[in-house]
């Protein structure tokens, strides 16, 4: 009786195999749940972005449609601007990648025009200067305005304006500089954590999606 007190006072707990077993399949889990986490913060960001991209768009065109003024004027144009290439620090008005760019048309070309400066002040009084930027959208995440799409097609670098007069919704579609007859422009933007990638379409009558 004694002999077998003894023995199962000392079978009790895990033997060390045990306990590595039990680790091992925790680090397994763990590492899973904080690789799933990070593409799932990736995809969330990606997505978040688009959806910012998407009401920027829609914010230009309600400006121009709607009642805000500039200049003491109703008449002029707003837009957007999306320039896929690499930030330049003296040329911060310029767009890129990381930043795009809400503007003002007040010469009505249909194009974005600015003053080349370092400053990422857009207000009122750069408005007064002829600078036509009104407010810059700085990318912060892991995410880039990655390529431009003319037509849905033949992707590529470069940049884009699209620009909304009142008092219609349609939109006139400029790609590097160029404001022929587009139907339609898509705005790539990409993760470059995870390489996914989402398009923003416009269209020429003024429709947004996102792809």
């Amino acid at each position: 009786m004694k002999k077998n007190l003894y023995k199962n006072k000392y079978n009790k707990g895990m033997t060390l195999v045990e306990l590595m077993v039990v680790l091992a399949i925790f680090l397994i889990v763990a590492g899973l749940t904080i690789f799933d986490y990070g593409r799932f913060r990736s995809s969330v960001s990606l997505q978040n972005l688009s959806d910012d991209v998407a009401l920027s768009i829609r914010r230009a065109q309600n400006y121009a449609i709607g009642v805000r003024n500039s200049s003491s004027s109703f008449a002029n144009g707003y837009g957007i601007h999306f320039n896929t290439a690499l930030p330049v620090s003296g040329d911060a008005r310029a767009g890129s990648s990381k930043r795009f760019i809400i503007f003002n048309d007040l010469n009505a070309n249909k194009r974005y025009d600015y003053l080349g400066s370092s400053s990422e002040l857009c207000n009122a009084t750069t408005l007064q200067d002829g600078d036509e930027c009104i407010d810059m959208l700085n990318i912060t995440t892991d995410d880039i305005i990655y390529q431009i799409c003319p037509n849905g097609l033949n992707c590529g670098s470069g940049n884009v304006g699209i620009t909304f007069i009142r008092p219609n919704p349609d939109a006139t579609i400029c790609i590097n500089g160029d404001c022929s007859s587009y139907s339609s422009v898509g705005v790539v933007v990409k993760n470059n954590q995870t390489g996914n990638t989402k398009t923003i379409s416009v269209s020429s009558i003024g429709q947004i999606s996102i792809e």
